[in-house]
């Protein structure tokens, strides 16, 4: 506290030849000083969990959990993990980002979210490890999730630019990344029924078809699924188209397709359809089938295990209120999370 007063001093004494009245001013000032203490943890100085188990009673099923084929990906794989066959996912991602920067940009890494690409497109098969669902296991990557996501999106040297240019164009409100639900199980909890809501996540496997020379080809459909006005759950399968030639023309680049089965008085009549863009096959199927409302993959607090469930409930919210406040305890800080 600081106090100034205005008063004449010794050296300023003199005689008056009248009387005046003297008057000291007392001006008081008050400094506050504020002290905010935040715990700034670095996510690199964080502990690293434990692997998950495999559980070698269980087989593992190709069509689930692919062995890793693409000689970019295995080379990418084996430079960065060495002969681990899962990492978790700031490993993953880490390596990821160092890759991408080779060719990419600042900016588009950002773009890209790497750290959402990560969780929600490389998803292991949970049942070859012990102790884990199949959305705790979304915290780790394997060479099999890697596999399969490069059946379902395209080979590894083309994948992070096609997710990029499909599931996070900057021109949607919201990108198709925040309505990809990956392999969780509890997709149908997150289904309104009674909206006419709609939300896309892989296939629950693989499929082979027959191709040339008799060989077979391993293809990973995605499936829109969504309510029909009548509340019922329907699915429709959409395959990446790779880039292809109209007659002598330009090359068209990757999109995706699909079959649309057409009634008939006759006869049922099946029209392969294909679309540019995933925005765009989504606007041709609203059209038809009518439905509104895009179901989010969710909140925040769901990457930490909780989830909401359809009737909700006081002890669900009392959850998502623990959950909120242990999170707000504490900042964790990583300038590449957001890449």
């Amino acid at each position: 506290m600081a106090t100034v007063e205005n008063a004449p001093t010794e050296g300023d004494a003199t005689t008056p030849t009248t009387t005046t009245p003297t008057t000291t001013t007392t001006t008081t000032t008050t400094r506050t000083t504020t002290t905010t203490t935040t715990s700034m943890i670095r996510e690199s100085e964080l502990p690293h969990p434990e692997l998950p188990v495999r559980d070698d009673d269980v087989e593992r099923d190709e069509l689930l959990s692919p062995t890793l084929v693409d000689e970019s990906a295995l080379q990418f794989w084996k430079s960065s993990f060495g002969d681990k066959n899962i990492v978790d996912n700031r490993d993953f991602r880490e390596k990821l980002v160092k890759m991408l920067e080779k060719d990419w940009c600042d900016t588009e890494i950002q773009k890209l979210k790497v750290g959402l690409v990560v969780q929600r497109v490389f998803w292991p098969d949970h049942t070859l490890y012990k102790e884990h669902s199949a959305d705790s296991i979304m915290a780790w990557v394997d060479t099999h999730s890697v596999q399969y996501a490069i059946y379902t999106f395209g080979p590894w040297k083309n994948i992070f630019s096609f997710i990029n240019i499909q599931f996070q164009d900057a021109e949607l409100v919201s990108p198709i990344l925040n309505l990809f639900h990956g392999h969780s199980q509890i997709w149908k909890q997150r289904l309104n029924k009674s909206a006419k809501s709609y939300l896309v996540r892989y296939n629950d496997k693989l499929i082979q078809e027959k191709a040339k020379k008799g060989k077979v080809k391993i293809k990973g459909p995605l499936l829109i699924c969504y309510t029909d006005t009548h509340g019922e759950i329907k699915q429709e399968k959409v395959f990446r188209k790779p880039p292809y030639r109209l007659g002598k023309g330009d090359l068209q680049p990757a999109g995706w397709t699909w079959t649309e089965i057409i009634p008939g008085i006759r006869r049922t009549d099946k029209k392969v359809r294909k679309a540019a863009s995933f925005s765009q096959l989504l606007d041709t199927h609203k059209h038809h089938k009518m439905y509104e409302k895009a179901v989010m993959f969710g909140a925040a607090y769901e990457s930490f295990g909780v989830h909401e469930s359809q009737g909700g409930g006081s002890d669900v919210d009392e959850q998502k209120k623990n959950l909120q406040n242990e999170i707000d305890s504490y900042m964790i800080y990583d300038p590449d999370y957001d890449n």
